[in-house]
């Protein structure tokens, strides 16, 4: 199949390889790197990648995106195309875009994909082994245009190579996503030390490590990032007025917000009332979620909420049995919404 293709589309610029019925082999997938023009390959689940193949598809001179995951590596394999870049003069392609996982790929490994790929703006080693526990990295520059970056469940630090230098000229460039879903294991004070000053939109999966406190979201905020996304829905419990001042630093930048699902503490009016104007500074604020069984807002709140925010375009309540909406209320809501804004209540019947 791939020498047909490689014969008939010799010009071909993309190649997805991902979920075909047919598992290639490393042969058979080593004939692709006859495709000079290939700037995309994904190679998801296919064969076994070892040393000779991962240099056959890492020289391809035009390659700018490549996923290899769900597969397996052989040891070093990554670390050996260093050593045939660095020894032998192996030009690499200039990959923007990288992805890969499996047991083989480690700290080295990450290592040595720093060294070969400077240009990377996205890289994605989620299911791999990688600790960022490194005794010294020699000379390894920050990948200076790294913008996105999805991080092993194994993390315990962040590597620093991954955290491009922000410059008076280099303004433009800057981490804005990283995904440290699972990582359990990351040091949070040290992970938040080291990411200051970068544009930060997005830290996902952030607020679910079991090891982040309340305390920590606010440092997270205290810090400056133009945050796009908050989701505060994995705690059971937090401090309204707290909150409120969270929501209130972030308010410039904040589009989507998930507030705590369960319950706040020290709950009264006059802090509702408070936390309900800090939500309303968030002008760009285009979803929010006010929980699964969040019972704090009464309708007056909940109404001046919705129709204070001009860029609203979801709200989602999923239990609201203690704040009382009649028929006619809820009619009146929703007549009033901003345009496009879609309003979902889940009533409890057994309460009614």
């Amino acid at each position: 199949m791939i020498l047909e293709l490689v014969t008939s589309w010799p010009r071909l610029v993309g190649l997805n390889l991902a979920h075909i019925p047919e598992t290639l082999n490393v042969e058979q997938l080593k004939i692709i790197a006859e495709l000079k023009n290939l700037r995309y390959l994904n190679i998801f689940g296919q064969a076994f990648v070892d040393t000779d193949l991962l240099k056959s598809l890492a020289a391809l001179p035009k390659l700018e995106n490549l996923v290899i995951t769900n597969t397996g590596y052989s040891e070093c394999c990554w670390e050996n195309l260093w050593h045939y870049h660095n020894s032998d003069g192996l030009i690499v392609s200039p990959l923007r875009v990288l992805a890969v996982n499996g047991a083989a790929f480690k700290d080295a490994s990450l290592l040595a994909v720093a060294k070969l790929f400077p240009n990377l703006r996205v890289l994605n080693f989620r299911d791999t082994e990688v600790t960022g526990l490194y005794p010294s990295i020699g000379e390894v520059g920050p990948l200076q245009k790294l913008r996105f970056v999805a991080c092993s469940f194994k993390l315990v630090e962040f590597p620093q190579f991954l955290v491009p230098k922000i410059t008076p000229s280099e303004t433009e460039w800057g981490l804005i996503q990283i995904d440290v879903r699972s990582c359990n294991q990351l040091n949070i004070e040290k992970f938040l030390d080291q990411i200051k000053g970068q544009p930060m939109q997005c830290i996902r999966g952030f607020t679910a490590l079991s090891s982040v406190k309340w305390k920590d979201i606010q440092r997270l905020s205290e810090i400056g990032f133009p945050l796009k996304e908050l989701d505060l829905s994995f705690f059971t419990s937090f401090p309204v007025l707290k909150l409120a001042r969270i929501i209130q630093i972030l308010s410039k930048s904040l589009c989507k917000l998930k507030l705590p699902a369960n319950k706040f503490e020290a709950v009264n009016n006059r802090f509702t009332d408070e936390l309900a104007s800090s939500i309303l500074m968030a002008k760009n604020l285009q979803e929010i979620d006010i929980g699964t069984t969040l019972r704090v807002f009464s309708v007056r709140q909940l109404i001046r909420i919705v129709l204070g925010l001009p860029a609203l375009e979801r709200i989602v309540a999923g239990d609201l049995t203690c704040v009382i909406i009649v028929e006619e209320q809820e009619t009146e809501l929703k007549k009033k919404l901003p345009p496009r804004c879609l309003l979902r209540i889940v009533k409890n019947t057994e309460d009614s």
